[in-house]
């Protein structure tokens, strides 16, 4: 009893994390030995071994490639991380990114700008420009505001490993990464062979959400090619949402979803391409504030649903040149083409962009000695917008009197480790220079130490980010000069492994971010708002059985200081608008034999505030929500070529409501509610 009362203790504390995160990929010829004579894994990701066939110590000595220039167990990474595996994503029932994005520490997910989702962390909201997401190299953030995309947006089907950095990694990857990097690596990127998945929500109101994907790889001797593709369909909700006003709308059979990606790589030798195309359509008419569903006929533009959308096509070029056996050198080119936030009205008007960024990166690693390496790279892009017509302003004057503007920026970075036998240390820095926002210095410090069953870390990350195209341009509109972000980070971790099934981590952080840029309703327009910090802590508690797995986190903040008005809440200081201080996952697996397991995984989030209600449709005095849980429950049994999975999604049929984290004029948007969840995969 003492056991179970001790571990249901710890599960009160606990945070979701496991495996690792970002960074560059470096062939390599012999991996790093492990730590303390420990084994080595098998890759978790070559797919022969699904995460229950590991031991907990293999999983905690995994080499990856994340935060660091080479390949080190995940207890040596400089900086707070965690990883999904395929296995994971779909043991825990997952649609898409978002999904997967709610089971790690700090993560929140919330809504925008007409209905648009992203993420928050931490505390302060990332929606536009200050989450970084990576699929197979390519970063996939929309260009005119930097914003990140969720919702039905990104399939879980398609995901082989989803890695994320639970903080800045703006020294490697550049402004955008200023709160967190998310990167994804898809199934069709490794896969030998076809795949097809079949995955549905079923509501009890008979709504559907369906989602579709075919991958296919295969490789000879010198050459391999990859080719995945997936579309979905479905409702947002099948709740009535309600204006801050009293009007509503029903947002059932009115909040379809329509995503579409087509993702294709080839590589020859040391060369390889990337093409992806990605469209994320939605149905909506919520709008700016939600003034469409109750402003009188002069506002009728959202009195009826209209259509959203971003559209881009990707491609990249790498080359990987193997100098000698100390140094590798990597250039790489990339090419976007983007129209975000399209809106196409019933009565044929449209409001409609075209971005396109070029952007050149040569980077290289040079092994120093067998304990000492460097990183150094520089990147050079240049982003274009346009506004091809716009039915709310003249768009041949948007960008300061002209149709288009142009911009460039220069980097350089470094990155140096030095492994000895008292700690790992980690020194790195990247100055940056913006034709628009100027230049700035940042560094990257580290220190982490593995020993027997413990570990611990200690990292400060600085990071400067610079707005957008359209961030700028709509903020000259406004007649504001907008200036870029600086932000900075300190982490502390330590982890014990308590015995051979069980694993114990935790970590602490304080975050800071002046010049915070965030939508300002009254100005109608993106402003440097104020500076606002945080801190708190995110505990993980792992344990690893023959007969299945529990995984389960507690993530907490709270706000050390906050100027920016917008995202405060009168009486509160502790907490920013619509983001929860307190977050427990779960993520559990029950083996019934060798095929056949019951999984469950879900969230539990304290209450959080909320605009409900005003006449004067802006936010009036947050309303203090109750605690909001949301579990899913399945049955999966694999068989020679197939896996297919039946259970429930929100089994509790709980409130789901995805809240503006700032006081846009949005009132609460509710998500789906109880649906029966069914997925097919096939192997041919």
């Amino acid at each position: 009893m003492s056991t179970v009362r001790d571990l249901a203790r710890a599960a009160v504390l606990i945070g979701v994390g496991a495996l690792p995160p970002l960074a560059f990929s470096w062939p390599q010829d012999e991996p790093p030995p492990p730590p303390d004579g420990a084994e080595v894994a098998a890759p978790v990701d070559g797919g022969e071994r699904d995460i229950a066939d590991l031991s907990l110590e293999e999983l905690l000595n995994v080499s990856v490639e994340v935060a660091s220039n080479r390949e080190k167990p995940l207890r040596e990474q400089p900086g707070a991380v965690t990883v999904f595996t395929e296995d994971e994503i779909e043991r825990s029932g997952a649609q898409n990114l978002a999904d997967i994005l709610k089971l790690v520490p700090g993560f929140w997910i919330g809504t925008d700008t007409q209905r648009a989702l992203g993420a928050s962390f931490r505390g302060m909201w990332g929606f536009e420009g200050k989450v970084l997401l990576i699929i197979d190299g390519i970063a996939m953030n929309e260009l005119a505001f930097g914003t990140l995309v969720l919702g039905n947006h990104y399939s879980a089907d398609q995901i082989k490993q989803v890695e994320i950095m639970r903080g800045p990694g703006s020294v490697s990857y550049g402004g955008a990464a200023e709160l967190a990097v998310v990167k994804v690596t898809t199934k069709g990127s490794e896969l030998n062979g076809t795949e097809a998945v079949v995955s549905a929500k079923i509501s009890e109101h008979n709504l559907f959400n369906n989602n579709y994907v075919v991958m296919t790889g295969g490789e000879s001797d010198d050459w391999k090619y990859s080719l995945s593709g997936f579309y979905g369909m479905g409702d947002f909700s099948n709740d009535d949402f309600g204006t801050l006003g009293g009007g509503s709308y029903r947002q059932k059979g009115n909040t379809d979803t329509e995503p579409i990606n087509l993702n294709v790589g080839l590589a020859v030798e040391n060369l390889s391409l990337r093409f992806i195309y990605d469209r994320f359509m939605y149905e909506e008419r919520i709008g700016f504030g939600a003034l469409g569903a109750f402003f009188p006929p002069e506002f009728a533009v959202l009195q009826d649903n209209y259509d959203h959308s971003f559209e881009s096509f990707n491609g990249s070029i790498q080359y990987d040149w193997r100098v000698n056996d100390k140094l590798l050198i990597r250039p790489k080119l990339t090419l976007s083409w983007q129209h975000p936030w399209r809106i196409q009205l019933l009565d044929g008007r449209n409001h409609q962009r075209a971005h396109r960024r070029v952007q050149a990166e040569v980077s290289a690693l040079w092994d120093i000695t067998e304990n000492a390496n460097l990183l150094v790279g520089t990147t050079w892009y240049t982003d274009r917008g346009r506004f091809r017509e716009s039915y709310q302003f003249d768009a041949d004057t948007f960008y300061g009197g002209r149709d288009h503007v142009t911009y460039h920026d220069l980097a350089g970075y470094f990155q140096l480790e030095v492994d000895t036998d008292v700690a790992n240390f980690t020194v790195g820095g990247r100055y940056e220079h913006h034709s628009y926002a100027g230049g700035q210095f940042v560094p990257r410090i580290g220190l982490t130490k593995a020993w027997e069953k413990w570990h611990a870390k200690l990292v400060y990350n600085q990071a400067f980010r610079t707005p957008q195209i359209d961030t700028i341009a709509a903020a000259g509109q406004a007649g504001i000069t907008i200036s870029g972000e600086e932000s900075q980070a300190l982490e502390g971790e330590l982890g014990y492994q308590l015995s051979e099934s069980l694993y114990l981590q935790g970590n602490l952080f304080w975050m800071e971010v002046d010049d915070f840029i965030v939508y300002n309703p009254t100005k109608f327009a993106n402003d440097n708002s104020g500076t606002i910090s945080t801190y708190g802590g995110e505990v993980m508690l792992r344990l690893q059985k023959d007969w299945g797995s529990l995984s389960t986190a507690y993530s907490y903040y709270r706000t050390d200081q906050n100027s920016v008005d917008v995202m405060s809440v009168a009486g509160h200081s502790e907490a920013t608008l619509g983001i929860p201080n307190h977050k427990l996952t779960v993520l559990g697996t029950l083996d019934l034999t060798e095929t056949q397991s019951i999984n469950v995984s879900g969230t539990i989030i304290g209450p959080r505030y909320a605009c409900v209600g005003d006449p004067d449709f802006v936010c009036g005095t947050p309303k203090r929500l109750n605690p909001e849980y949301d579990f899913t429950v399945f049955y999966t049994r694999k068989l020679d070529k197939m896996t297919y999975s039946i259970g429930v999604a929100n089994l509790f049929d709980s409130d789901v409501d995805y809240i503006e984290p700032y006081m846009g004029g949005s009132a609460p948007i509710p998500g789906l509610g109880r649906s029966l969840f069914l997925r097919l995969a096939y192997r041919f």
